[in-house]
């Protein structure tokens, strides 16, 4: 999915997407192969809600993490590497509990299973994407796809960096409200 990304992101607005792309690749190869696996997970059908045109959900969510890895030039390493899988796991997490995808004989994919769309609707029946729940929560299908797109190092090195970077400076992506004791 990478590749067709980098096909779709034309014009000269995009060159730097392309840029920021290369810059993950050589930076990040993990992050690089995270990305292509949530591509492959997700495929092409799955698009993200309210887009014109039906943008795949993958390229929405692409770009997101690749605009975060930007904004984290400057910083350590492991901060821009947490930056980059930080959004693309909680940008794709929002956007598949907002859509439901079923089969044309009523099946519901289920993230939970651990198959991809494709493995899923291995028959190649028509498939629809329509506005929905899941029944997972965010943090649920965020803990499914850093399972299924990242590798231990990956998770090791943004554990790590968490742990390193009590500040904040670690994009947390659920933060725990804040109470108040009175």
């Amino acid at each position: 999915m990478l590749k067709e990304f980098r096909k779709a992101a034309g014009g000269d607005a995009s060159e730097g997407v392309k840029e920021i792309l290369d810059l993950v690749k050589m930076d990040w190869p993990g992050a690089a192969k995270a990305m292509e696996r949530l591509g492959k997970f997700l495929g092409d059908t799955v698009t993200a809600p309210g887009s014109e045109g039906q943008k795949p959900l993958a390229f929405a969510v692409y770009e997101k993490a690749l605009a975060a890895y930007q904004e984290a030039m400057g910083q350590e390493d492991p901060v821009r590497l947490a930056a980059l899988i930080e959004t693309l796991l909680t940008e794709a997490a929002d956007g598949l509990t907002k859509v439901e995808i079923v089969d044309a004989v009523g099946r519901v994919w289920n993230p939970a299973d651990g198959k991809s769309v494709s493995e899923w609707n291995k028959d190649r029946n028509k498939i629809e994407v329509r506005e929905g729940s899941q029944p997972m929560s965010k943090e649920d299908l965020y803990d499914i796809l850093m399972t299924v797109t990242t590798d231990g190092t990956t998770r090791q090195i943004i554990a790590e960096a968490k742990t390193y970077y009590p500040d904040g400076t670690v994009p947390n992506p659920f933060p725990k409200p804040t109470t108040s004791l009175h």
